[in-house]
C-alpha cells in the first residue's frame, strides 16, 4: 500500500476555486470501525486520499496523478458503455484509454507555463498522434477539475451534438470520445498571479483527438437513452437502506464490503463513527 509522505499530506488545499477549458477541432465518536485491508472501503479510502497528493514535474505511466486520471477517465467510459450514465444514450464500444508518455510530457510542457487556456495543436502533436486533444483546468485539486469536465455530461444533446444554450460540453465529449485510445495529464503548483490565481494548472493531452469534425462522440449502442436509476440520489438510498439493517451489530465489528464509488465511502465511514 503506497504511504503518502508529510510533504504530500501538507500540500492538500481546501481552495475550491477553479477555471477550465477545452478545445473544439476547427472542423469523531467512541466507536471505532475495524478496516480490512483488503476491504474495497480500505481502497476506496486510500483512493480519496492521494488525489490530493501533489507530484509535479515529469509525469509517468505510475505516478499518482496519471493514476488516478486514468482510473476516473476509464469509470467515465465505462458509464457511457454499460449504460450507466443517466441521461446519456449507450456507447456502441467505448475502449479503455491507455497512458501515453509523449503525450503527457506534452501536457507537462503546457502545464509549467501556467497560463489559462491551451497550446496549439502543432505544439502539442507527437510522433505517434499528430492530433492531439486537450482538457485544461485551473483548480486546487485534481478530482475536483476532473468532475467539472464530466458534469458537462449534464450540457450534451446527443441527438443534435451540440451543447445546451450557454453551456460548455466538451471536456466530457473529449473524455467519452471512442476513438480516443490514449492519454497523458500533467499540472504545476502555481504561484499566485493577476493572470492565474487558480493553485494547480491541470492538463490531460488525448491521442487521437475528439471533438473533431462535427463528429458524436461515439456510435449509438442497444439503448438510446440511458435510466436515472443508477443516479447518485437512488444508490445512496440503496447503501442507507443496507446499512440500517446492519445496524444492530455492534459497530466496532461492522465489515464494510460494499463496492461503492469513494464518495459514498466517506459519507458512510463518517455516519458509523
Amino acid at each position: 500500500m503506497t504511504q503518502l509522505s508529510s510533504a504530500q499530506l501538507k500540500s492538500v488545499q481546501l481552495n475550491s476555486t477553479q477555471i477550465s477549458s477545452t478545445q473544439r477541432h476547427p472542423t469523531h465518536g467512541p466507536n471505532r470501525i475495524r478496516l480490512n485491508m483488503n476491504s474495497p472501503l480500505w481502497f476506496c479510502f486510500v483512493s480519496l486520499i492521494l488525489p490530493h497528493a501533489t507530484v509535479s514535474g515529469a509525469p509517468t505511466s505510475t505516478d499518482e496523478l496519471n493514476t488516478l486520471m486514468l482510473q476516473l477517465h476509464n469509470d467515465a467510459r465505462k458509464k457511457v458503455l454499460t449504460c450507466q450514465l443517466a441521461g446519456q444514450p449507450q456507447a456502441k464500444s467505448m475502449p479503455d484509454l491507455i497512458y501515453d508518455q509523449g503525450i503527457a510530457d506534452k501536457a507537462q510542457t503546457w502545464a509549467d507555463t501556467c497560463t489559462v487556456g491551451h497550446d496549439t495543436y502543432d505544439a502539442r502533436k507527437t510522433a505517434t498522434f499528430p492530433s492531439v486533444g486537450q482538457n485544461f483546468a485551473g483548480n486546487s485539486d485534481f478530482r475536483s477539475a476532473f468532475d467539472s469536465w464530466f458534469s458537462e455530461n449534464t450540457n450534451y444533446m446527443f441527438d443534435t451534438n451540440t451543447c445546451a444554450s450557454s453551456k460548455s460540453c466538451g471536456h466530457y465529449t473529449q473524455i467519452v470520445w471512442a476513438k480516443t485510445t490514449h492519454i497523458g495529464c500533467a499540472f504545476k503548483e502555481c504561484p499566485k498571479t493577476a493572470q492565474f490565481q487558480y493553485g494547480k494548472s491541470i492538463v490531460c493531452n488525448y491521442g487521437p483527438a475528439g471533438n473533431f469534425n462535427n463528429e458524436k462522440p461515439y456510435v449509438l449502442g442497444a439503448q438510446s437513452i440511458c435510466p436515472p436509476a443508477t443516479n447518485t440520489t437512488t444508490t445512496t438510498t440503496i447503501i442507507t437502506a443496507t446499512l440500517n439493517n446492519i445496524s444492530d451489530l455492534p459497530r466496532q465489528e461492522i465489515w464494510i464490503q460494499l463496492g461503492v464509488i469513494c464518495g459514498f465511502c466517506v459519507i458512510e465511514l463518517l455516519r458509523l463513527m
